[in-house]
């Protein structure tokens, strides 16, 4: 049989975007990356939002958030609609003469704390899709709907007393498939305006077994982080700066295997891939993982503040290409997807929450980028 190529697929499970100061304050955050074993990071800059103003709308359970920020373009003015759920058991509200956005314990217990307005807007994105857009209340905004079970019909009635109307089920449906569209068409806007960012640096932590995490380095006193904080600062005042912590998993390990014309059994070879992978298989986290999905990314990104592995795979980490050809990989797959954290990323100007890459280990070369949804191979 020829020698067949192995690919070692990783591919990240969970993301979280932070905000400077977010990465001292929300212990939640702090745990849920814990717990997801965050590992990598990239230190991103993106517009610097600005709160303006904080307003009451005409639905009292929305505020409306006001905000500036710089583009290419100039200066850009927003409103951002806050629903009340976003921050539950809390009050936000803003003081204008600090010009910052402030949570408040709705019972007075506890104490106040400041936000970013980049918080606040992630957590208004998410609490609109937290709501059931297949809900009545949205897909018929100041309706009630009311099924009569005898006559098998749906009526909508005015939350006010008004004239009712009867729909099909098929109307009620294709209400709220338009409400849903509307939902992602907002959300996928408001992360391309405000959340768009460049990666300016891309670490680890992995330490003992893999007992530290992406936020111990954050905290930690990151001396290259700290520079790019203060350098951000006196230079570039509209812009901000801000982190994306995510988990790497060893998703997959796929063989494309070559039969000679000596009639190989296909089952066997299969069977002994597996054998040869069980290990590797059952246990998806690893130091040599985090240091494969940190080199392909740096090589991927070349983040302005990395210094080393910008060459990998031609000359950076060469225990790392020897660690992984010894075990029989001949290519890499990293995929990212940072859906969950609300954000794009841009590679070669091109913005995308989803980016895919492949290392020919033995060419030591790049092969392909795309930003296709992540196919997850099995061992076969």
């Amino acid at each position: 049989m020829a020698e067949s190529p192995i690919t070692l697929g990783i591919a990240n499970t969970s993301s979280l975007a932070w905000s400077a100061p977010q990465r001292f304050q929300d212990e939640l955050a702090v745990e849920l990356s814990r717990d997801a074993e965050h590992h990598l990071y990239f230190v991103v800059v993106g517009p610097e939002l600005t709160p303006t103003a904080l307003n009451a709308s005409s639905d009292p359970a929305v505020w409306n958030l006001d905000i500036t920020y710089e583009t290419s373009a100039g200066q850009e003015a927003r409103t951002v609609p806050v629903p009340e759920h976003a921050f539950p058991g809390e009050i936000l509200s803003f003081g204008e003469t600090e010009g910052v956005l402030i949570l408040t314990p709705a019972d007075g217990a506890g104490h106040s704390r400041r936000v970013t307005v980049a918080e606040v807007v992630r957590a208004s994105i998410n609490a609109r899709g937290d709501r059931t857009l297949t809900a009545p209340e949205v897909a018929f905004p100041g309706m009630e709907l009311f099924f009569d079970v005898a006559a098998g019909t749906l009526t909508p009635a005015p939350a006010d007393g008004g004239q009712s109307r009867k729909v099909t089920a098929a109307k009620v449906g294709k209400t709220s498939n338009t409400r849903e569209q509307e939902q992602a068409d907002w959300v996928n806007a408001a992360v391309e305006e405000f959340f768009t960012f460049d990666v300016v640096y891309i670490g680890q932590s992995y330490g003992q077994d893999g007992k530290r995490k992406a936020i111990d380095r954050l905290t930690g006193g990151h001396k290259t982080v700290e520079r790019i904080l203060s350098e951000m600062q006196d230079f570039s005042p509209n812009r901000s700066v801000g982190f994306i912590t995510i988990d790497q998993q060893m998703e997959s390990v796929h063989a494309c295997i070559r039969t000679g014309h000596d009639g190989a059994d296909l089952l066997s070879v299969r069977k002994l891939l597996a054998e040869q992978f069980t290990e590797i298989s059952n246990s998806p986290l690893s130091k040599t993982t985090v240091d494969a999905a940190e080199a392909a990314l740096i090589a991927a990104f070349q983040p302005k503040w990395n210094v080393k592995l910008k060459d990998f795979p031609q000359t950076g980490a060469p225990a790392l290409l020897k660690k992984l050809k010894e075990q029989g990989y001949t290519h890499l797959y990293v995929h990212i997807d940072l859906k969950d954290a609300l954000a794009k990323v841009r590679v070669h100007g091109k913005p995308s929450s989803q980016f895919s890459w492949r290392f020919d280990l033995d060419n030591r070369e790049i092969e392909d980028q795309d930003n296709m949804p992540w196919h997850r191979f099995n061992l076969y």
